[in-house]
């Protein structure tokens, strides 16, 4: 039997993004369930868990009980709601009864909430001084982006230090982040990745005592815990910042005493890499001689500024490209694949970016990569807030198109992905977030206006089709939320040149 307190580590992620593992907590309760770092008290003489077919959190306990988790509490073991609804037919028709498989695979993708992140070296310089700016953390939280990746080139900057000279973390520095982090997670779903150089910081002289001070860091940030009484949500670490101009020779040391220490402080904690600026380059002779990736990581721009299309969205996007390199990993033990950083112009000079031009094209990109991909798809958009054009939050401190599609992203469209047989040209997801909930994104990008009524066939919803579904749409003059009637799982919308447009039920 474990002594009171030990972790089982066996991390599973749910349809719903959220975290599971095992914990004893006494011989009164004996092993629980935990959710995203938090006991849940409403388990006890759990004996495993396991994720379903259709992407569930399912426990069993010692008296041969068995239960699901429906995102909102345990349901006694038995099918999955769904497929209720009407069948129904449009210009676009998803179907919430075929499942829609990862690319290669005979499993149902599952939207992971992680792609709709924010990759930042902006709002991390000056020692985190931009979380503590009332007006940046009321916008943030606006968005709540559910991943926030820390830039490694951090390390390198002229501002208060991120470490001491002994390599233990500057708690001062720190502080900033983790004290205000509350504020700008108030759904309470984010995650954090973070970045550190192996050049520019100081008592890093080689792997090993970069080691050392990744565990300091790790040991520090993943027992913190914050003001409003949850851990910090640590997800995992990437090494060197875009390591083309070296070997793999050289980083695989770095990385590999990074996952040493890691894992040595917690198991549970994802290791990413090579975080190149491209998308399969040092692979796969860098897989081979890691000693474990948990997480695939590069960085994909469309180009630097000026050099870019017009507009903006159209022409050859990376997504399918990106795609193609996925599909010579070894998957085996890899947990997602993660776009560190993408964004239209890596000089982040370009004011498109800022623009709804730019919103559509990561749409496009965004899409059109995970219907590549073969595991579930993180993905953070560049960020340098005040740096320069790329910020999804910009100079006035609001969100830009760029931040208000994401925010509405990482509220709407995730979990198990369903077939959209019809499409009308349009790229486009289906989703079911949670139960008795569907969600889907279209996105136009030089197909031309398009109008007409829009299938929900078998939705979950309910068993007669009939309901209200929330239209929101961004299109080049404006941002618009709609309510609009659904009739026997059909309702009627138009989809402008270029769009990005989320329906939800």
């Amino acid at each position: 039997m474990s002594p009171a307190g030990a972790t089982i580590y066996a991390v599973l992620t749910d349809r719903f993004g959220n975290r599971w593992r095992l914990q004893y907590g006494g011989a009164a309760v004996g092993v629980q369930c935990v959710m995203n770092d938090r006991v849940d008290t409403t388990t006890a003489n759990v004996v495993r868990i396991w994720i379903d077919s259709s992407g569930r959190l399912c426990q069993e306990n010692t008296a041969g009980g068995t239960w699901y988790y429906n995102g909102a509490k345990w349901v006694s073991f038995g099918p999955v709601p769904t497929g209720t609804g009407p069948d129904a037919s449009g210009i676009i028709r998803a179907d919430f009864a075929q499942p829609k498989n990862y690319a290669g695979r005979s499993v149902q993708q599952v939207v992971d909430r992680r792609m709709w992140g924010v990759s930042t070296g902006g709002a991390a310089d000056n020692a985190f001084a931009a979380f503590t700016n009332s007006a940046f953390r009321s916008t943030a939280a606006a968005m709540n982006p559910p991943l926030w990746r820390f830039n490694g080139n951090m390390c390198q900057r002229g501002d208060t230090p991120y470490f001491n000279s002994d390599g233990s973390p500057n708690t001062n520095t720190w502080s900033r982040l983790i004290n205000n982090f509350p504020a700008v997670d108030p759904a309470g779903i984010s995650s954090v990745i973070v970045g550190v150089n192996i050049e520019g910081v100081t008592g890093f002289s080689d792997p090993a005592s970069y080691g050392r001070a990744i565990a300091n860091l790790a040991r520090y940030l993943g027992s913190t815990v914050m003001s409003n009484g949850r851990k910090f949500p640590l997800l995992g670490f990437e090494s060197q910042n875009e390591p083309d101009n070296m070997s793999v020779a050289q980083i695989v040391p770095w990385y590999n005493a990074m996952y040493l220490a890691v894992k040595a402080v917690d198991p549970t904690l994802m290791c990413t890499g090579p975080v190149t600026a491209w998308a399969g380059n040092f692979m796969p002779q860098y897989q081979q001689q890691v000693l474990g990736l948990d997480v695939y990581n590069w960085h994909t721009y469309q180009g630097g500024y000026p050099s870019l299309p017009s507009p903006r969205y159209s022409g050859a996007t990376k997504g399918i490209s990106d795609a193609a390199s996925l599909a010579g990993l070894n998957i085996a033990n890899m947990q997602a694949v993660f776009v560190g950083e993408y964004n239209l112009d890596w000089n982040c000079q370009d004011p498109s970016q800022q623009g709804s031009d730019g919103a559509v094209w990561c749409a496009r990109y965004l899409l059109e990569l995970l219907n590549g991909s073969p595991l579930p798809l993180w993905a953070a958009i560049w960020d340098a807030y005040l740096d320069g054009t790329c910020g999804v939050i910009n100079s006035g401190n609001n969100l830009s198109p760029n931040g208000a599609m994401l925010g509405k992203g990482g509220m709407t469209l995730f979990g198990p992905r369903w077939t959209v047989t019809a499409d009308a040209g349009l790229l486009t997801c289906a989703t079911t977030p949670s139960a008795g909930h569907c969600a889907m994104m279209v996105v136009n990008a030089g197909k031309g206006a398009q109008a007409g009524p829009v299938g929900l066939a078998h939705w979950p919803v309910n068993a007669t089709g009939n309901g209200t579904a929330t239209v929101w749409q961004m299109t080049s003059t404006q941002r618009t939320s709609t309510q609009v009637a659904v009739t026997a799982g059909v309702l009627q919308a138009s989809f402008p040149d270029p769009s990005v447009t989320f329906i939800s039920v």
